[in-house]
């Protein structure tokens, strides 16, 4: 046994006062013998025994009771089988979030990251020369685990800093739980140290953490989960935030007005009400004026603005205001401003009469003034569109090609598969129309096939169908929710009805296509337009179409041609604008300079192969050695690539995660000198890196919520662990000596403190019944000593 206040266990001591009471005060009585004194002898013998029991009883009451005080304040502790502290070596995982919310101060200016390092501090201190420890951050769980002692884990917390995206409870503890596979002493333990907000226990949470359960049971590793909260219990944070900055123009032109807008979110009990808020753009402000934002609402901020640059642009917007977070009071956007939307048309139709070549009426439709005579306002204006035939397409260079490519009629073979799996692997949008010389064999074959991925058409091509003129089919149903049907004024219900169609083929989703949906059915349940992305069909047999592919452009694919031969929708007043409205939604949907943190970074690169940056030809037939660089500094990733091979599969693009928010910068170096020559010192000869291009990291809206899941949630979120929820570190600190070094008993030792109280007071109740009727009259005796 031992103590936990071991000190207050010398008050045990005081069971002598008592004592030395009971001895001071005891009475001596002298025997005096008179007459009659032997007719009470057999009575006064048996209470005299009596009373002898009662008062050795009654001191040894009033001795415990200073003992059994004194041992409830020490809180003892029975080992039973378990060891003392340091004798059994333990494996610390310890889970610290570092997520932007942390970031969060309260009233004193102490942020939660800091409440939650210096509680890590307490729990590394406790730790002994056996133990190890296992840090993991909540915006790195999946980085490899290494061991290392609690001084070295001390030195690493001092180091860290919060900023990075959300993340749950499930992953946190299943990265915690893999990392024990690497722990050498039998004693395992789980600490996460969190603000724990809404998102990180979702409500879908419960067959996650089941399973961990399972694994864990299963694995017969047995580990103590606690969860340490470092959130104050119905705190409002008060915290006002910029949520998202977009682009509601669908794509940026130079020299034509373009709208930006912010959405700011009031998460605080009390309204904001002239808050300072600028825009700025390359830093330089643009706009400045007040906003107010009522209690628990939104509101949202435009920026209207004319670029007058190309290139790629920073837009930022910024809350002048003191709150809770300050780090989500500024946001920023890249803004790709572009001089016009290049389109590249490729008809597959021999050369004939005007208009009778099946893409007329489509480079009609993107001609500059065809609506209007004011070539600022008509969208026409912004496309910069090329005919081109197949072998066209074909001889085209990575750098030459346009924004959108647009087939009609064309039959494609094995070069121009490549060419269109080279364009949308860099985000290229393609559109398909259909026609005569469109073969569905050549286009239900795979684009690109390698050892790595097999890449398909989100649709499959079946058989073109002929309608009777005296009964074409009728579109059934259309997608609404398709941006690009926003081009087509009036009634769009009625316009659609009005279509006949007579000739179409019926397009069939793949069943792994990534967001691929039908954009138009006909009245016999035949799809005629999908849109989609390129699915990714792995050698390994997984098809997991959300996996970063590199392949993020959108495919638009038509069952029929963009003629009137095929369907009859009006020119000027709905095909027109729909077609308009498609190549700009499609254009725009090309920037990928924007990712939140988290998802992965893809950056394609045969834009960059082609030459056209070279300082000279010899330059072009040396290696070149991309990276990306994180925020902080430091390489994310790299790839050197002759600049003379061509590039198929995983080498046309580099991939990096994005832990932490901020801007990530593409960067390219020629190797000097002879390729796989090393100089003196060993290392490979590069010209300095130079910057080609960024992209820019945000933090999700989730960070901007500073409230905490309920207490309730978190309690049955680790139920499946038999796991505890604590909000100081020194209930943890207290239950883990529980677990480790052994049980307390002060509440049996407190409930034994009471029964002796009220012995005490029942047998100073019997020595003292004090008045009653039913009392016997001790005899009296007078001064002759007589019996009376």
């Amino acid at each position: 046994m031992t103590f936990i206040n071991a000190l207050l266990a010398w008050g045990a001591l005081a069971f002598t006062i008592p004592l030395a009471i009971h001895l001071f005060f005891r009475h001596r009585f002298r025997t005096i013998d008179w007459g009659s004194m032997w007719l009470l002898d057999s009575v006064i013998q048996q209470n005299r025994r009596r009373l002898r029991w009662t008062n050795w009883l009654l001191l040894l009451l009033r001795c415990l009771i200073p003992i059994l005080l004194a041992a409830a304040m020490a809180r003892p502790l029975l080992h039973a089988l378990r060891v003392a502290p340091g004798q059994l070596a333990q494996t610390l995982v310890l889970v610290l979030d570092d997520s932007q919310s942390m970031n969060a101060v309260d009233d004193d200016g102490v942020s939660r990251f800091q409440k939650a390092r210096n509680q890590a501090f307490e729990l590394v201190s406790d730790l002994t020369r056996n133990d190890e420890v296992i840090l993991l951050q909540s915006g790195d769980l999946t980085a490899p685990p290494s061991i290392i002692a609690p001084i070295a884990a001390a030195d690493q917390l001092r180091q860290l800093a919060p900023g990075t995206g959300p993340y749950t409870l499930g992953d946190a503890l299943d990265a915690a739980v893999s990392a024990l596979r690497f722990a050498s002493n039998p004693h395992h333990r789980i600490v996460v140290i969190s603000d724990f907000q809404d998102g990180v226990v979702p409500t879908d949470i419960a067959p996650q953490l089941e399973s961990i359960a399972r694994r864990i049971d299963d694995s017969a590793m047995a580990a103590n989960i606690s969860l340490l909260s470092v959130a104050d219990d119905g705190e409002d944070p008060g915290n006002v935030s910029i949520d998202s900055i977009r682009l509601e123009s669908p794509i940026a032109i130079a020299g034509h007005r373009t709208t930006a807008a912010a959405t700011i979110r009031n998460a605080s009990d009390l309204p904001v009400s002239g808050a300072a808020l600028r825009w700025r753009i390359d830093g330089k402000v643009a706009a400045s004026g007040s906003i107010n934002v009522p209690a628990r609402a939104e509101t949202t901020v435009r920026l209207n603005f004319s670029p007058d640059q190309v290139g790629r642009r920073l837009v930022t917007a910024t809350i002048d205001l003191k709150d809770a977070l300050a780090n989500d009071n500024r946001r920023e956007f890249a803004l790709d401003v572009t001089r016009s939307i290049r389109v590249a048309l490729v008809d597959g139709s021999p050369s004939g009469e005007a208009l009778t070549r099946m893409s007329d009426f489509l480079f009609l439709a993107l001609q500059p003034n065809i609506v209007s005579d004011d070539a600022s306002s008509d969208p026409s204006n912004r496309f910069e569109v090329s005919r081109w035939t197949p072998g066209q397409l074909v001889r085209s260079s990575p750098a030459s090609r346009p924004d959108v490519i647009i087939l009609v009629n064309v039959a494609i073979d094995e070069p121009a598969r490549q060419v269109i799996a080279q364009h949308l692997a860099v985000g290229g949008s393609l559109v398909i129309f259909d026609g005569p010389r469109t073969a569905p064999d050549q286009y239900n074959r795979p684009l690109t096939e390698n050892q790595d991925n097999i890449v398909r058409l989100p649709a499959a091509l079946g058989p073109r169908i002929e309608s009777t003129t005296d009964a074409p089919r009728q579109i059934a149903e259309t997608d609404q929710t398709f941006s690009a049907w926003s081009g087509i004024t009036g009634d769009q219900d009625r316009v659609w009805k009005d279509i006949e169609v007579a000739n179409y083929r019926s397009l069939t989703l793949r069943p792994a296509g990534p967001a691929a949906r039908t954009l138009i059915r006909l009245d016999d349940d035949t799809v005629i337009a999908t849109i989609g992305k390129p699915i990714l069909d792995r050698s390994d047999g997984d098809k997991d179409a959300s996996s970063p592919s590199g392949f993020n452009g959108r495919i638009v694919q038509f069952g029929l041609a963009p003629h009137p031969s095929d369907w009859n929708l009006p020119l000027r007043p709905w095909f027109v604008p729909l077609m308009q409205q498609l190549v700009l939604e499609l254009a725009g949907q090309n920037n990928t300079a924007n990712l939140l943190t988290g998802q992965p970074l893809v950056v394609p690169l045969p834009n960059w192969l082609d030459g056209a940056d070279a300082s000279s030809e010899s330059n072009n037939a040396r290696p070149r050695t991309f990276r990306i660089v994180a925020p902080h500094g430091d390489t994310v990733a790299e790839k050197t690539i002759d600049a003379g091979r061509s590039t198929s599969g995983s080498e046309i693009v580099l991939r990096a995660s994005t832990r932490t928010a901020g801007r990530y910068e593409l960067t390219v170096s020629n190797v000097t000198g002879e390729a796989g020559t090393d100089d003196a010192n060993g290392a490979t000869n590069t010209s300095p890196d130079r910057v080609i291009q960024w992209h820019l990291a945000q933090l999700p809206l989730e960070e901007s919520n500073l409230r905490s899941v309920s207490p309730e949630r978190l309690e049955s979120a680790v139920q499946p662990f038999d796991g505890r929820v604590f909000s100081s570190i020194q209930a943890l600190q207290d239950d883990e000596r529980l677990q480790t070094e052994g049980r307390e008993v002060w509440r049996p030792i407190c409930i034994a403190l009471l029964l002796c109280l009220v012995l005490e007071i029942a047998l100073l109740a019997r020595l003292n019944p004090g008045t009653s009727t039913a009392r016997p009259v001790a005899p009296k005796t007078n001064v002759e000593g007589m019996v009376s």
